[in-house]
């Protein structure tokens, strides 16, 4: 057993940070908790893998929640369609992931979350 899987405390508090900030942002596990394990000396693609299987539990209390708010319209009709071309795409990015090594795999995480940042920056709504 690895050191950080005897960290339970730590392993809690990035599950916590992520959860929180994917339900108040809407981003995937992938924003924190990738990079926090990677920190913590976990392998690319591991944390990555981690982080998918974590993130449909997490996704769903979200959405849940979300449902419950009677401000917010939770479309199910959308997000089913969405979902099922989701399952492909994970499928095909898994497969891809596999034939990258670590190191430019981490690298075109950061060059991705970059971009997404100046987006988010310059769009106008």
């Amino acid at each position: 057993m690895s050191l950080l899987e005897n960290n339970w405390l730590l392993l809690v508090t990035v599950g916590v940070l992520s959860g929180m900030l994917s339900g108040t942002f809407g981003v995937g596990a992938g924003i924190i908790m990738i990079p926090a394990l990677v920190f913590m000396s976990m392998g690319q693609k591991d944390a990555q893998a981690i982080s998918l299987a974590v993130m449909a539990p997490m996704a769903l209390m979200g959405a849940w929640r979300y449902h419950m708010n009677p401000e917010i319209t939770l479309n199910l009709r959308i997000a089913l369609w969405i979902a099922l071309g989701s399952l492909a795409g994970a499928w095909i990015g898994a497969q891809f992931a596999g034939v990258l090594g670590g190191v430019t795999l981490r690298r075109l995480f950061a060059v991705l979350m970059i971009f997404v940042a100046i987006r988010i920056l310059t769009f106008k709504t």
